[in-house]
């Protein structure tokens, strides 16, 4: 498939329904552009430079939500224009493609944008409304997920060596991932990763389980071991894939 442009003028009109900016970053960006209570604080010398910071990252936080509606019409098999009137007429699509294009925004991972693209052109296909409701949630978990998320997934979705191991008593093996063998070189926030990984329901520790027990395995002393989730999977899925097939 060739790489998707950017379809101008049609994406310009839809990025115009949609936020400006999510998140604590973006809302700060916004309302210095519109010189709220944050730029009346910069003295004269500095603003200049806040000015062109503010608009340098609007801009290119506009182009990463121009590319994932790049991706989402090329995905779809749709021309821009096509897309723009699929969504205008469902609100659900509209919803879809507003979270979509603000989380687009806000990341400069680029498998990660173009999974929101593919996402939305899930929805934007589908016949069936638990397709639309399913995309909405994998790109809500989706958004929340940056490069020191995606390694630590990506990790715990694999085999754990241990689990090839044979115990000479027989008892299972536990397996799963310590925060530390996740992101071995980024020790420090290995863990707050892991939890955050497991309260969007995309890791589990394993060593809650009964086989954990009927191993012996004691948590208090050698802490947690985490593998990837169903949910977890299927949002590595999404950022391998190079296509999207309509829904029925």
């Amino acid at each position: 498939m060739d790489e998707p442009q950017p379809p101008g003028l049609v994406t310009r009109r839809l990025l115009e329904l949609l936020p400006a900016g999510s998140g604590s970053v973006g809302g700060a960006l916004v309302g210095l552009a519109l010189g709220g209570p944050a730029g009346a604080l910069a003295g004269a010398a500095v603003e200049p430079v806040l000015e062109r910071v503010v608009s340098e990252t609007l801009a290119r936080r506009r182009e990463r939500g121009q590319r994932a509606l790049a991706v989402a019409a090329s995905a779809a098999s749709m021309t821009p224009e096509e897309l723009l009137e699929r969504i205008l007429h469902d609100e659900r699509l509209l919803d879809l493609a507003a979270t979509v294009v603000a989380a687009a925004s806000e990341t400069m991972v680029e498998a990660k944008i173009r999974a929101l693209g593919r996402a939305l052109a899930t929805g934007a296909l589908a016949t069936d409304d638990a397709v639309i409701h399913e995309q909405r949630y994998l790109v809500d978990l989706l958004a929340g997920l940056e490069a020191l998320h995606l390694r630590a997934l990506e990790q715990a979705s694999k085999d754990h060596p241990s689990t090839r191991e044979r115990r000479h008593d027989q008892r299972p093996v536990v397996g799963g991932w310590t925060p530390g063998e996740l992101l071995r070189d980024s020790t420090v926030i290995a863990w707050p990763i892991a939890r955050e990984l497991e309260s969007r329901g995309l890791l589990r520790d394993v060593t809650l389980g009964p086989v954990a027990a009927e191993a012996g395995y004691n948590r208090d002393s050698q802490g947690p071991r985490y593998s990837a989730t169903t949910a977890g999977r299927r949002c590595l899925e999404l950022l391998r894939e190079r296509g999207v097939r309509a829904s029925t």
